[in-house]
């Protein structure tokens, strides 16, 4: 017991301790707790069935499905256009079961994962800032205590994913903002770039983020530096992976459906048969 109150008490501790480089204590933590609240919250809404109550997240489950299982053909050239891809990637490992897919339980178990990184992040950017404990707690808690975060975190939306992967980029971009050294441009794309490019294939708010993040980039790196060098480096490590995993996606509509601009003009590959309700869509087969 004793050595639970003790445990206990270094945790609380921890919360308010001050950054040593690139570590944050707490933030594992978080993380945890975090995700444990997701899943709790996934446990009372998935045997509801209101996980599955927009097509839209039906026909997310079954695009990552039908990329390794289907009579049509799996493969990469399930994921369709339109939608981008990188929901349906991650979430394809989730949905191996059957019953997790029939469920949605593969989807609420990812969007639990993203609730504790987005919960994490907004910690670490807090810290980062100079917050203490109590504002480091307050901003955990408008993510893990927000109905609409929690309920989207139970189904297969996109959001979850996008809201994960910009906020590791904000976190990264914060560290950037606030440290006393300068990073290097391959610190700059491992922590707030890639971050970055994982938000450009979940949805198109993400490709927002990557233009005012170059801005970002751009503007902390020329008033410390004053270098041109340094700042075309920097600004082409935080750009790089985004412009890179967006050309990606081009060229994927361009090799699998012959258009580069499918994502303007193509329909969805994948969907769920139009129509169908939760229990129909349960008894569909991929």
């Amino acid at each position: 017991m004793l050595s639970h109150a003790g445990t206990a008490m270094r945790l609380w501790h921890d919360l308010d301790r001050p950054i040593t480089g690139r570590r944050v204590p707490g933030s594992i933590p978080v993380l945890a707790a975090s995700v444990f609240v997701g899943l709790v919250v996934d446990a009372l809404i998935v045997p509801t069935g209101f996980n599955l109550a927009y097509s839209d997240a039906q026909s997310h489950l079954t695009i990552a499905r039908r990329l390794f299982d289907t009579a049509s053909g799996a493969g990469i050239q399930q994921l369709g256009t339109v939608w981008l891809p990188m929901p349906h990637l991650l979430l394809a490992p989730m949905v191996l079961s059957r019953w997790m897919w029939h469920t949605g339980w593969g989807a609420a178990v990812l969007g639990s994962i993203c609730l504790g990184v987005t919960a994490c992040c907004v910690y670490r950017s807090v810290a980062r800032w100079g917050g203490g404990r109590a504002a480091r707690m307050v901003g955990v808690a408008v993510v893990v205590i927000n109905p609409s975060m929690l309920y989207l975190c139970a189904t297969a939306l996109t959001e979850p994913v996008l809201i994960a992967a910009m906020a590791m980029s904000l976190a990264g971009l914060s560290d950037l903002a606030t440290r006393r050294r300068i990073s290097s441009p391959g610190e700059v794309a491992i922590f707030c770039g890639i971050p970055a490019a994982l938000a450009a294939l979940s949805r198109y708010e993400g490709w927002a983020l990557c233009l005012t993040g170059t801005i970002f980039v751009a503007a902390v790196v020329w008033r410390r530096s004053r270098s041109w060098s340094r700042l075309a480096a920097t600004v082409a490590g935080f750009g790089g992976p985004p412009v890179l995993a967006i050309l990606w996606w081009l060229g994927y509509n361009w090799g699998c459906l012959s258009r580069s601009a499918g994502v303007l003009q193509g329909a969805v590959l994948g969907q769920c048969p139009a129509g169908r309700d939760r229990g129909q869509w349960r008894q569909h087969e991929v």
